[in-house]
């Protein structure tokens, strides 16, 4: 059972009301608490006897305080406070980067490298007949192309395209970690074992022409000597390089 010592008269203050010790009017702002500091006294100082002398050499129990400053609650401050219908303006003090140089025509650049990496498709479909670009027709990223070379394990090909100076990928991106053939690959419809024989292409701003038709060459070099040395996958599943 509750025993009821007091009664009080409470009210929700609101702007404009009479201060109930200056007479004065209430002012209500609103603010963002970005950090705490409290006043703890004597309770743990007294405890560990921290103490300290006073000009008079007479020793003194500390009064205690802290303080916390939340990073992430700053930084939700500062982005409610700095901000358009586009985003974050970040202020010069906190900025990631001073400045940030922006693709002003991203159209023209998509275009670009979907013309290089179809024009990369068809020559290593001429070079090496087998191969099979996976996700033709389908919307993907312009620059990205996967491209299955049957009998020839992914992870032996980057390995040697790499002695080449050709950087390309084994496996799906999202599976780059594991040995395991991507599970991506078996969701299209390939087998354990084409799961396993697929390369990642990727391209950029810098990739030219050029770069792609030597690409291919050593592709196709790559699938010829392992298909005169009867290259078969290993036992072991390959790993997925990013």
């Amino acid at each position: 059972d509750a025993h009821i010592s007091r009664f009080a008269d409470l009210v929700v203050a609101r702007d404009g009301d009479i201060c109930a010790k200056c007479g004065r009017p209430l002012a209500l702002t609103r603010g963002i608490e970005v950090g705490q500091v409290f006043k703890l006294g004597t309770k743990y100082s007294a405890a560990f006897n921290a103490v300290y002398k006073n000009d008079r050499l007479e020793e003194k129990v500390m009064i205690m305080g802290c303080y916390g400053v939340g990073v992430s609650r700053t930084l939700q401050a500062v982005i409610e406070q700095s901000h358009d219908k586009d985003g974050i303006i970040w202020p010069a003090s906190v900025a990631p980067f001073q400045a940030v140089i922006d693709l002003l025509d991203p159209a023209d650049e998509a275009a670009r490298e979907h013309a290089l990496l179809s024009a990369f498709i068809g020559d290593l479909r001429r070079r090496v007949p087998p191969c099979r670009p996976l996700g033709e027709g389908a919307p993907r990223l312009p620059g990205l192309a996967a491209v299955l070379l049957p009998g020839l394990s992914s992870e032996r090909a980057v390995a040697e395209l790499d002695l080449l100076g050709i950087q390309v990928s084994g496996g799906a991106a999202c599976a780059s970690r594991e040995r395991a053939a991507s599970h991506v690959y078996r969701a299209m419809g390939l087998s354990e074992e084409d799961a396993a024989c697929v390369l990642r292409v990727s391209i950029g701003r810098s990739t030219t022409q050029n770069d792609l038709r030597e690409a291919a060459e050593a592709i196709a070099r790559v699938y010829s000597g392992s298909r005169a040395q009867g290259s078969t996958n290993p036992s072991t599943p390959p790993g997925n390089r990013a």
